[in-house]
């Protein structure tokens, strides 16, 4: 047998410092969403417990599924399972991978270029993150890899549809990057 306790009874009256009964609107407001809640609970706890094989059967006769038992049931969950992670390993395979994206790689020799040259960048920063961190170290630096970074964002972040013409060019901006660290 449950038996329900009331928690809130165990509160000191002179311990509660706002009243709902001082303003008229909000406990009317208060109590009638407590009502609402109540008979929302109440309904919820009805119909899962009150449950039986006989409303499931019903629920199925009415679903099309008149001549599932046991057996039948846990096959077609089994079925459905297997078809939702099915679905999903066929979304994540045809989904863009990050590593074969020749942007990506590029871009992850920049940042061990940047770690080579003892700039100290985090790894949630943005280009400008990184331009700036390259400014500290080197104005001369930073104006080399100023047209690197802006195709960069330009590439990433703009989401244009960039052709090998584009990736050669940041490739050619990475290597005048590289030749004057190098200086």
């Amino acid at each position: 047998i449950l038996q329900a306790i009331d928690t809130d009874a165990s509160v000191s009256g002179h311990r509660i410092v706002f009243r709902a009964g001082d303003y008229p609107f909000l406990s009317s407001l208060v109590r009638n969403l407590g009502f609402g809640m109540d008979a929302m609970n109440r309904n919820w706890r009805t119909w899962v417990i009150g449950f039986s094989n006989r409303k499931q059967k019903n629920l199925f006769d009415e679903l099309g599924l008149k001549d599932f038992d046991q057996q039948d049931m846990g096959l077609l969950m089994i079925g459905i399972i297997s078809a939702s992670l099915g679905l999903l390993a066929l979304f994540m395979l045809l989904r863009k991978s990050p590593l074969n994206d020749p942007l990506l790689k590029i871009h992850q020799r920049f940042l061990a270029r940047l770690k080579r040259l003892d700039i100290k960048v985090k790894a949630s920063s943005g280009p400008l993150d990184l331009l700036a961190a390259i400014q500290l170290r080197n104005k001369n630096l930073a104006t080399a890899a100023t047209p690197y970074l802006r195709l960069y964002m330009q590439l990433r972040y703009a989401q244009l549809k960039y052709t090998g013409k584009e990736k050669q060019r940041l490739l050619e901006y990475y290597r005048q990057f590289v030749r004057n660290a190098r200086t």
